[in-house]
């Protein structure tokens, strides 16, 4: 008799062991179907931005960001690079003579256009059908360029920023682009670059991010300036265009009018504004902060040293320095209210100080 024979058909005495919680939820034999929805990462707009990834540009009003983000399309367009019905402009951030100029530009090209209060179309209905969209796989291939961020979501607000980017990271996984015009504030970092506004929520979940900071060059033309603060894929650290300020021109000519420049970026670098004091550069995000309602000392320091970079002792530093009743040195004060909180508000200034440049505020 073969002991082995017997040994085999004898059941396994060892208890079979319960499947783990998380193997649900494990991806493991999905790589294929998972490669199904991916999408290769190709030039979308220029060198900015890649197919497949999400690409935020912040920019000051009228530094051009729509204008570059335009151009950036037409010449992925001529060059065959995407699908002009692939292409969806969301524009939420134009007047209705301004709607209508870019739609035209959009109907010649061939892409499509979306606007609030037209044809039934809202920001929430773009957000649950992103959420469709990667459920169904139609957002493979699909790129949404929104116009602007804070339209679709209260970028002051870290749960609902960290909510959307969430909800643009999802679509991307899924195979769709996503790329977003935001605003700045209206003061500089110490390097003198465009600050982003808004909690860090967007940067952190999107692939790659873009500050613009456009100048004159004297010749009746502004110099446009990408910096890259973000990135994964291959873009360059920097990019600058030119376009002409002439106010009689139209929108068309003007777009018609940008032209790459060869900027070396250790010369630009000497064109930024000199470094400034972390006086300079907080009090002024203090002074706003203030005038958008946050009065704790405790959401103050937090806020500023998301925007500056400062570190939260150095701004606490600078409140309490700051702080007082005499207008000739002293830009806030407060009131105790229950349990001590500080409740800060701005005092009526006199001329500020001499280390102060009264352009910040």
């Amino acid at each position: 008799m073969n002991t082995d024979t017997v040994l085999d058909a004898q059941p396994s005495t060892q208890p079979q062991r319960p499947r783990h919680v998380l193997a649900k939820y494990s991806l493991r034999g999905k790589s294929r179907k998972l490669e199904e929805s991916l999408s290769k990462e190709y030039p979308v707009l220029g060198p900015i931005a890649l197919g497949g990834q999400c690409t935020a540009i912040f920019a000051q009003p009228n530094a051009g960001k729509t204008l570059m983000t335009l151009y950036f399309v037409r010449e992925s367009l001529s060059q065959g690079r995407i699908d002009p019905c692939d292409v969806f402009y969301v524009n939420c951030d134009d007047s209705a003579s301004g709607l209508y100029e870019k739609l035209q530009f959009a109907e010649n090209l061939g892409f499509e256009m979306l606007a609030p209060h037209h044809e039934g179309f809202s920001v929430e209905t773009l957000k649950s059908l992103m959420a469709e969209m990667c459920e169904t796989g139609q957002a493979k291939g699909t790129i949404l360029i929104l116009d602007t961020l804070k339209k679709f979501t209260d970028v002051m607000n870290k749960s609902e920023s960290a909510a959307f980017g969430d909800l643009c990271r999802g679509f991307s996984m899924k195979g769709g682009t996503v790329i977003a015009l935001g605003h700045v504030t209206k003061h500089r970092d110490a390097r003198g670059d465009v600050v982003p506004t808004g909690t860090t929520d967007i940067t952190d979940d999107f692939d790659c991010t873009w500050t613009l900071d456009a100048k004159p060059n004297g010749v009746g033309r502004s110099i446009a300036t990408f910096k890259n603060k973000k990135r994964r894929g291959n873009v360059p650290d920097f990019a600058a265009y030119s376009y002409s300020k002439d106010g009689s021109l139209s929108y068309f000519d003007r777009l018609d009018s940008i032209l790459e420049e060869e900027v070396d970026l250790d010369e630009y670098e000497l064109e930024t504004p000199p470094r400034k004091s972390n006086d300079e550069i907080v009090i002024p995000v203090i002074v706003e902060l203030i005038g958008d309602g946050y009065s704790s000392k405790t959401d103050l320091k937090t806020k500023c040293a998301e925007i500056t970079k400062v570190g939260q002792a150095k701004v606490g530093q600078i409140i309490d320095k700051y702080t007082g009743s005499d207008p000739t040195q002293h830009y806030w004060n407060f009131i105790s209210g229950a349990h001590g909180r500080q409740n800060f508000n701005l005092i009526e200034r006199e001329p500020a100080p001499k280390h102060c440049n009264e352009d910040d505020y």
